[in-house]
């Protein structure tokens, strides 16, 4: 009699064998006998082992070619395990049937599979509201999104493609931005919790077993912070129609967008308020090796090891759409949706026609296309908090302090007297005001959400995963973490990073002992100090993506603040500032190594009804 052992070991060995033998190897016999476990499965009504059969025979036959029987067997998984079949192998056998009509080139089959597919991900991953599960969750799908991507583009229906690309990016910005003002409670508890788990982690006495158990609890809390920060929107979360987006940007707008269907095939979109144009970059080993040296550069780069190694011509033929070039005067405002490690590459400082990107338009990075849809009102009035931190008294691992940053309390003077000109208020907690405490009484009162402007001038950390208390900013007297950043009450219209490293995301796994290789971070989304503000309730953040200047630093915040309190739009105020220091008559400090660091990011766009004030 057969057992459930035998069919399982059965279905293993032939998994084996096939990867076993090479190309051109016939494996008639294989498949006679999947189709022997698969009988089996059936006598024993064991849907699971029928499922497996079925798949395991659809991968032999997609190696072999042979198309009509690759859909036989997904027919029959599908007739046969019915109802009984759990969502995540309905997906899986969708990612199966929409590979092999895509290597048949049956593209308009694919596209209709990807649609059934990607409903049941989408469905599947509203209830899933923890960053780092959604992104691990979306990595095992993202197939069906980059193939029908692949499959849109291939029948010219780029608005098709562009939906199928940004479904597949950064689903909690989607979550964040839908109802930002309806926070569904304090965390204050939960991160005390938090806490606690952290210290008893610094134990070396307590046992390996519970450490791995506390580690996990210390995981779920940290979880729960981030979800806990926004309202769990569910079946009200709406992605953003392309149609939707195009009514939303005005005639000089632009939006740059990427998305990579496979390790050097990226997809480049250009979008209008009445176009859509996409081009499929097939890009060589060499191209290859030039995009990935940037982000690994901006990595790596410590203050002091030497130049940062500036975008080239090479880099800008790549990444921007060929049809854009002609048109770049006539365009005031560029949106940049990124994808991946492309997050960490400058787009403002690359070179055109011997100019920057940004000498001619404003640029405003943003995660997927939810921010031209999520409109908010911005004050009349600003109100600006300002912390400016020269010399912090907390040490490094090493027993040391921090390196003292010159300008720090200059800046934050800078500051105030440009709000003060204005005769808008602008509070300043220079060095040994800037601490925690501070910050948590002002949170505790609700002081700290009446400001619609904050900036942080200090020290930097950034994460190197997508665990948010790795990164964070060094206060006065203490690290100040994104756990402790997330857990505050904000309604600031734009938050300054002036600060190292803050704007960097990191698309990287940690490297694992033992181990020199690094992976690619599953799925797509925010990490870092930008989801730690985001979560506390920020729109837009100015942040830098590689270590800062403190002189240049000072410069550049003081003219952008100066920009937006005489009306400018954030992304605007930063092209001006930036703009502005580079007619700096001292050439040292004049390259994009020093001024590229600084971009603006957006959750959400200011109205439409403000006054925008655009350069000529």
């Amino acid at each position: 009699m057969t057992t459930i052992i035998d069919i399982r070991a059965e279905l293993d060995r032939l998994k084996t064998e096939h990867l076993r033998r090479g190309p051109g190897i016939p494996r008639d016999d294989l498949l006679e006998r999947y189709n022997r476990c698969l009988e089996k499965s059936i006598d024993a009504d064991i849907p699971e082992f029928i499922y497996y059969s079925c798949v395991r025979a659809t991968e032999l036959l997609l190696d072999l070619k042979r198309y009509n029987e690759t859909h036989e067997y997904i027919k029959k998984a599908k007739e046969l395990c019915g109802s009984t079949l759990p969502e995540h192998r309905w997906i899986d056998l969708y990612v199966q049937e929409a590979r092999a009509y895509a290597i048949e080139e049956n593209w308009q089959q694919a596209v209709d599979v990807c649609d059934l597919g990607v409903a049941l991900v989408e469905k599947c991953r509203k209830k899933i509201t923890a960053p780092s599960v959604q992104s691990e969750y979306l990595q095992n799908k993202i197939k069906l999104y980059q193939i029908g991507a692949r499959a849109a583009y291939i029948l010219q229906n780029f608005a098709k493609a562009l939906e199928f690309a940004d479904l597949g990016k950064c689903f909690t910005g989607r979550l964040l931005a839908n109802d930002p003002q309806n926070r569904t409670c304090r965390v204050d508890k939960v991160v005390q919790e938090f806490r606690q788990v952290c210290a008893r982690l610094d134990d070396n006495q307590i046992p390996e077993l519970l450490k791995n158990e506390l580690k996990a609890k210390r995981k779920r809390l940290q979880e729960l912070i981030f979800v806990r920060r926004y309202k769990q929107a569910g079946d009200n979360i709406k992605s953003s129609h392309v149609a939707d987006v195009q009514k939303s940007l005005l005639p000089e707008e632009a939006v740059f967008y990427y998305f990579w269907l496979g390790e050097s095939e990226l997809l480049i979109f250009q979008i209008s308020f009445d176009m859509i144009n996409a081009e499929l970059r097939i890009l060589s080993e060499k191209e290859m090796e030039s995009i990935s040296l940037l982000p690994n550069t901006v990595l790596n780069y410590r203050a002091g090891c030497g130049r940062l190694l500036q975008p080239s011509r090479t880099h800008a033929k790549i990444l921007l759409p060929s049809t854009a070039l002609d048109h770049l005067k006539s365009l005031n405002r560029i949106y940049i949706s990124p994808h991946r490690a492309l997050h960490l590459i400058p787009f403002h400082a690359l070179p055109v026609n011997n100019e920057f990107l940004i000498d001619f338009c404003s640029i405003n990075y943003i995660a997927n296309l939810n921010p031209l849809r999520v409109r908010y009102k911005p004050v009349d009035a600003p109100k600006c908090l300002c912390l400016g931190v020269r010399q912090s008294v907390v040490k490094s691992e090493s027993g040391k302090l921090y390196n003292a940053i010159e300008n720090a309390i200059e800046e934050m003077k800078d500051i105030h007297k440009v709000y003060r000109a204005a005769e808008y208020l602008c509070e300043i907690l220079p060095n040994e005001k800037a601490t925690e405490n501070t910050i948590r009484e002002k949170d505790k009162t609700g002081e700290l959400a009446t400001y619609s402007h904050l900036h942080f001038d200090c020290h930097g950390m950034a994460a190197d995963s997508d665990f948010p208390q790795d990164a964070g900013l060094l206060l006065y007297d203490s690290f100040f973490d994104g756990i402790d950043i997330a857990g505050l009450e904000l309604n600031a219209d734009i938050v300054v990073l002036s600060a190292c490293n803050s704007g960097q995301r990191p698309f990287l796994m940690p490297r694992i002992k033992y181990s020199e290789t690094r992976r690619e971070l599953p799925g797509d989304e925010i990490f870092g100090l930008q989801a730690a503000f985001y979560a506390a309730g920020a729109r837009q953040i100015v942040s830098t993506l590689w270590p800062v200047v403190p002189v240049v630093a000072r410069k550049i915040s003081a003219a952008f603040h100066r920009a937006c309190v005489a009306g400018m739009a954030a992304d605007e105020a930063l092209r001006q500032a930036i703009c502005e220091y580079k007619k700096d008559p001292d050439p040292f400090y004049n390259s994009a190594d020093y001024w590229g660091s600084f971009f603006l990011s957006s959750l959400m766009l200011p109205d439409r009804t403000i006054k925008e004030k655009y350069h000529e």
